[in-house]
Order: C-alpha cells, then sequence, then structure tokens
C-alpha cells in the first residue's frame, strides 16, 4: 500500500456552468459550509461534490479521516484544504475523460 504523502488523488469534475447555488464575487465560484469530526475523508469529499454541484472520481487508494469546520468558502479552496491536509493532490477538467 503507498503512504498517502505519495498517493496522488485524481478527480476529475464536470463543473456545471448553470447553478443555483450561491457564489463568490466575480469569480462565480460555489460557496460551502461543511463541518467534520474524524469523519472519513471519502464521505467528506462526496458531500462536497453534492453542496458544490460538481462530479468528483474518488482513487480508490484514498482513505483516512478528517476534522473541518468551513464556512461560506469557495468549494476549489475547501477541496484544496481537504486533500494537502492528507498529502494527497487533485486533477480539475472541464469535461469527464473516458
Amino acid at each position: 500500500m503507498l503512504k498517502p504523502a505519495f498517493t496522488f488523488l485524481f478527480l476529475l469534475f464536470s463543473i456545471c456552468l448553470l447553478s443555483g447555488v450561491a457564489s463568490s464575487g466575480e469569480t462565480g465560484e460555489k460557496l460551502v459550509s461543511m463541518s467534520y469530526v474524524n469523519a472519513d475523508i471519502v464521505a467528506v469529499l462526496r458531500e462536497l461534490s453534492r453542496k458544490a454541484d460538481v462530479n468528483i472520481v474518488i482513487d480508490k487508494e484514498i482513505h483516512g479521516n478528517i476534522t473541518l469546520d468551513l464556512r461560506n468558502v469557495p468549494w476549489l479552496g475547501a477541496l484544496n484544504l481537504i486533500t494537502k491536509t492528507h498529502g494527497f493532490d487533485y486533477k480539475v477538467t472541464k469535461e469527464p475523460l473516458w
């Protein structure tokens, strides 16, 4: 098994341009609020996907727990904090890759 510091998290995003969720200023980036204590990181990433209305594909090597309390932060900033905390990486694309 690979250590988290050497595991890459490849997340593929299909970003919807039209959405009814809150957005951040000029960037139009969706804002999310999340609060978890010792939660499974996969469950947190799935909830982020739901709240931000983006598609996320999570590598099977991703595991661990996380505690966080985020309020009205851009979803991509939340993703960055969640993944970097565990030494994971991600990739954003505009279209799903087949």
